[in-house]
């Protein structure tokens, strides 16, 4: 008969998503700033940027 077993205990679902969603908003603040460039919208940021873009 197949095993299962809980290694680390019970998941709360609703903490894990909120935690993906927050490191996933994290990344992309991180990524926005990095490239001076909004992923969300596909446009360049507005005003001087480290990067110019054509």
């Amino acid at each position: 008969s197949p095993v299962c077993r809980s290694l680390f205990g019970p998941v709360d679902h609703e903490e894990l998503g909120r935690e993906l969603r927050n490191r996933l908003r994290e990344m992309g603040e991180d990524d926005q700033r990095r490239w001076d460039y909004n992923f969300q919208t596909d446009t360049p940021l507005p005003g001087p940027g480290r990067l110019r873009w054509e």
